[in-house]
Parts: structure tokens; sequence; C-alpha cells
């Protein structure tokens, strides 16, 4: 594949969320813009009110129970991170920067919070499951912290199968080539483009960190009255075929069971899975109270 310097103007639909973004002086790949599909306007919907932060009793006796059981450990201190979406910089908000956080800001999510919660969730697996711990690579966390970066000029495209494999590949090409620039004249850049390289396969751990976050980020939501749905998607934007598939699995069109029918099947070969399946069974006991049969069904086979 030809490398060549180009200043690339990649122009993609706007959402709300994707701008037309100008990349510095980068060596990538030359390829067309990549079409990601967007949905239509619409108009506001009303939220309800913004909940508060559990009560510190309740907090604490939820450390209680994570001081013997690593899967409540974990998510606990995950669910924590979250909470403080729902606590402003006094700085911000005194010199009137903005009012977060306001309903929409605090159960949005950007990119940027997106990687530094996969990198603190790398950090808590890692500290809890040795499994895990063994199976990163030493270089994990600036990987997790800088993974998406690409997406500053591509913006964010979801891992529903709407884009081509084609499509796909590419973009993989474009974030590899923006991962390089950006790591270049580290010490180690090379052995990071190695692994970060591994990542995009789909076959380290790392992309079980960035999938699984996204299921504690809907389990989040979802204990504050924002489980999220495909009927909320299909009536901005037609489902995909793997949308489809993950309803029939889970039989259901909630947020979190699709996503985890996602995550399940496409984890199969990754090492340290029964980790993260544990802590899957962990969030449902905390969101629902029970393991779904479906997902129990899955696991047999």
């Amino acid at each position: 594949m030809t490398e060549m310097r180009i200043q690339c103007t990649l122009r993609i639909p706007d959402n709300g969320f994707n701008r037309e973004k100008t990349a510095p002086q980068l060596g990538i790949p030359s390829f067309e813009a990549i079409a990601i599909p967007q949905p239509i306007a619409r108009e506001t919907e009303t939220r309800p009110p913004l909940p508060t932060c559990p009560p510190i009793e309740r907090h604490s006796e939820r450390l209680m129970l994570a001081a013997r059981n690593p899967y409540i450990a974990v998510l606990t201190r995950v669910f924590d991170l979250y909470d403080l979406k729902m606590r402003a910089r006094a700085g911000v908000v005194n010199h009137g920067i903005c009012e977060k956080p306001r309903d929409d800001d605090c159960f949005s999510q950007s990119v940027v919070e997106h990687s530094y919660m996969v990198a603190e969730t790398t950090i808590l697996t890692s500290d809890y499951f040795t499994e895990v711990r063994e199976s990163l690579p030493p270089d994990a966390v600036k990987i997790a912290l800088t993974h998406d970066y690409g997406e500053k000029y591509l913006g964010d495209s979801p891992d529903d199968k709407s884009l081509s494999e084609e499509g796909r590949r590419k973009k993989d090409e474009f974030e590899l080539a923006v991962f390089t620039e950006f790591m270049r004249g580290i010490p180690e850049w090379s052995q990071l483009r190695t692994n970060f390289a591994i990542f995009q396969t789909k076959l380290s751990p790392l992309y079980l960190l960035d999938k699984f976050e996204f299921i504690t980020y809907l389990a989040w939501t979802t204990m504050h009255g924002r489980p999220g749905s495909l009927a909320f998607k299909r009536a901005i934007m037609e489902l995909t075929d793997q949308d489809k598939h993950n309803i029939s699995v889970c039989g259901s069109e909630r947020t979190i069971d699709v996503m985890v029918v996602h995550f399940v099947e496409h984890s199969v070969r990754v090492p340290c899975r029964d980790v993260f399946l544990g802590l899957i069974e962990q969030i449902y006991l905390t969101i629902d109270g029970r393991i779904p049969d479906w997902y129990l069904t899955m696991l047999k086979n």
C-alpha cells in the first residue's frame, strides 16, 4: 500500500457531533471519505429529572460486598467513576463556560470519556484478575486512552455492520495511520503501533475492554432510568441485519441486551473472555436481579 503525505479533508454527514475536520500533514493511506450512516433529524424528547447519586450508606454496603467479590469490586468502582459525570468542575460553572451537569450532558458520552473509561477498566480488571493482567501488553493503558484518536477526523461509527467490509477496512487503515503519527517520537512507538494493529484484529483483550466499557456504561444509564432501545434507533434509521439478529437472540430491544449478544458472539477466540462473561453476569444481577435465560443459553452453545 502506497503512503503519501496529504492535507486530508474528510466530509462526514453531520449528525450534530461529527463535523468536517481537516487533518494535519499525516503519512496516511489515500482513500475516499467513508460514508457513515446518520440518523434523521428528530424533535427533542422529554427527559426525566436528573437522578442523584446513591446515599453514602448504600455505597458503604456495596464496598463491603466488593471486598468479598472481585466482580462486584470492579463494577462498584466503574459505576463510581460514571457517577463523577454528575459532578461539575467549579471553575467551569462559576465562570459561565457551561451549566454542566445538565440533563443532556450528564448521560451523553463523548469519545474521550469512552477512552478514559476503557483505560480505567483496563486498570481495574488488571488489578483484580490475574488472567487479564497477564494477557495485556504493558502499554495497554496508553492504547486504551488513544485508540479512538482517528475519530477526531472520521467521527464515531457503530460496530453494527452499517459500514461495508471495505469501508471498515479503510477506516481501520486510517485510524492505524493516525495512531502511528500521534505516537511517532515516543521511544516505544513501534511496539505501540504493533499492539494497536493487534487490537484492530479483534483478537486482543483490549478489544474486549473496548466493547465491555459500553456495556458498563449502558448498565449505569439503565440503573438511572435510561436503558436505551433499538425501538428508538428504528424510528430514526433502518436497523442493520446485525441489529435484527441480536434482537432475535435475546428477544429484547433494550440496548444493553443487544450489545451483550454482540459481545458474546464476537469474543469467542479472545483470551480472558471468561472474566468479562462473569462481569456481565454480575451486571445483570445488579440491574435486573437475575441472569437472563437467553444469556445462559448462549454460554452453553
